[in-house]
């Protein structure tokens, strides 16, 4: 925003319309996914990388369009995903909850801006997490049927034989034959 006076005048319209405190706070887009530089019939696997960026769904559809608007502050290299205890899970945990809920995060305490010459306090809720469905199954160390929680859309549903489901009125495991006992 300091460095752009057009992003800094389009914060200033936006707080304008929309207000910016936290009875008002602007919707994040987080948006992640892996990428392999180089020739796309032949990628460099040992330079695949995580980005994470996020924008402002305030902004507008033709904005968001635009790479100018969006900010990137992750970009993980796999080869230290791969090294980092709990992996791509906790690296996305622990950076939304420093980037969004932490003391400093910007739902709890605000992100202090100067647009225009005047003190501009934004809030943010988080809106939309956007990937494709391999970016999905890696922020949810998501394993298809062998996963503790093989399916997103039934919450009652367990790993078969985890010996989870008997714990708990209602909850059933993926080998159950009766899908009215599913719960979406």
């Amino acid at each position: 925003v300091h460095a752009s006076p057009a992003l800094a005048d389009l914060y200033g319209d936006i707080a304008n319309t929309y207000g910016c405190g936290p009875d008002h706070p602007w919707s994040l887009v987080l948006v992640f996914d892996e990428f392999s530089p180089g020739n796309a019939l032949k990628p460099l696997n040992q330079k695949k990388v995580m980005l994470v960026s996020f924008n402002l769904e305030e902004v507008g559809p033709r904005l968001l369009a635009h790479a100018d608007t969006w900010m990137t502050p992750s970009i993980i290299r796999q080869t230290v995903l791969a090294s980092v205890k709990g992996g791509f899970p906790r690296i996305l945990r622990d950076y939304l909850k420093l980037h969004l809920i932490g003391a400093r995060g910007a739902a709890t305490a605000g992100v202090p801006l100067v647009v225009n010459g005047a003190p501009l306090l934004i809030f943010v809720r988080l809106k939309h997490m956007i990937a494709e469905s391999d970016g999905y199954r890696m922020a949810l160390d998501w394993r298809v049927a062998s996963s503790l929680k093989p399916c997103f859309r039934h919450s009652n549903v367990w790993k078969a034989n985890s010996g989870l489901a008997h714990r708990r009125l209602g909850h059933v495991e993926v080998t159950c034959a009766d899908p009215r006992l599913f719960r979406t």
